[in-house]
């Protein structure tokens, strides 16, 4: 069972780890902001039912600060500056180590054949569309790799037709169709 006099005493606490946070300001401002803090807190701690919902000093801290208009605390701006140095770090390598890849006569022909195969992933693009649709308008127990004979020759005409019709859109889509369709004279092919 929670008590006033524990509640009291993790309030005292956290209130405590919050100033601890705001070391970095002068000591007028930290008075300022944490001014009846401990009051609010313990208020709180009584709807809540205790202080595992106050979340971390350091946070509620940082978000005093940003209230009061305060600059952030200086540890917290130095990591995001390091983490951006890492991740710019990082970028940087893996471009290096791309471009270094791809300057490979082995790379060169991957992307040829990749780029030969366009017209391959252009029909299974629409062949997966197809399933999408095949699952959304007739349910799971349609799911084949093409249509069958599930319902009539009636409805298997209907998937077969519907089939063709997505993946003659998705090659034609590939090729550029619809961009000169709408008068654009340059297209790159999906």
């Amino acid at each position: 069972m929670i008590t006033a006099d524990s509640t009291r005493e993790s309030v005292h606490a956290f209130a405590q780890a919050v100033r601890d946070a705001l070391t970095d300001l002068p000591a007028d401002e930290v008075d300022e902001l944490t001014d009846g803090l401990e009051a609010d807190l313990f208020e709180r701690a009584e709807e809540l039912g205790g202080t595992d919902g106050f979340g971390e000093p350091v946070v509620y801290a940082d978000e005093l600060r940003a209230s009061a208009g305060l600059p952030e605390r200086a540890a917290a701006a130095a990591h995001r500056a390091g983490m951006r140095e890492l991740r710019d770090g990082w970028v940087a390598a893996a471009a290096a180590f791309w471009r270094q890849t791809v300057a490979t006569p082995f790379a060169r022909e991957v992307t040829r054949a990749a780029l030969a195969l366009r017209p391959v992933w252009w029909v299974l693009r629409g062949w997966t569309v197809y399933q999408v649709f095949a699952l959304a308008i007739w349910g799971a127990y349609s799911a084949s790799v093409v249509p069958l004979g599930l319902g009539g020759a009636g409805k298997n005409a209907l998937r077969w037709l519907l089939l063709i019709a997505i993946v003659l859109i998705s090659v034609q889509w590939g090729r550029g169709g619809g961009c000169r369709a709408a008068g654009r004279s340059t297209c790159s092919a999906s």
